[in-house]
């Protein structure tokens, strides 16, 4: 599911994700971020990711938006990226510690 709102910029991506189509699904919300930097002075968007599962194809897709908003953070934004996930699933954990080492970025962890 994809949310979004922008009187609060809070974002948040949730659920099982493995869709046929990643790009139908998630170029979207890359475009989304883009004109929202391009067309909006910097200010704060905080970012939620909560997965129950999440496939290969989709976690390229999730790197993308991880980029498009870290850009955002070069430009003057205050990003805030919190990964969310089961307090039980350790592989979610573990998959927001790879994106932390090889995207050179900072996730504010939040077991529920």
């Amino acid at each position: 599911m994809w949310q979004k709102s922008i009187v609060r910029s809070c974002c948040e991506i949730r659920g099982r994700s493995y869709p046929e189509d990643c790009t139908r699904i998630y170029n979207p919300v890359i475009e989304w971020i883009k004109a929202y930097s391009q067309n909006s002075s910097p200010r704060g968007i905080d970012f939620n990711f909560h997965f129950q599962y999440i496939s290969s194809s989709s976690t390229l897709s999730i790197i993308k938006i991880i980029q498009e908003l870290k850009t955002c953070g070069e430009k003057g934004f205050d990003v805030k990226l919190i990964w969310n996930y089961d307090k039980d699933d350790e592989d979610i954990k573990e998959l927001g510690s790879k994106f932390e080492d090889s995207l050179g970025i900072s996730l504010t962890y939040n077991a529920i």
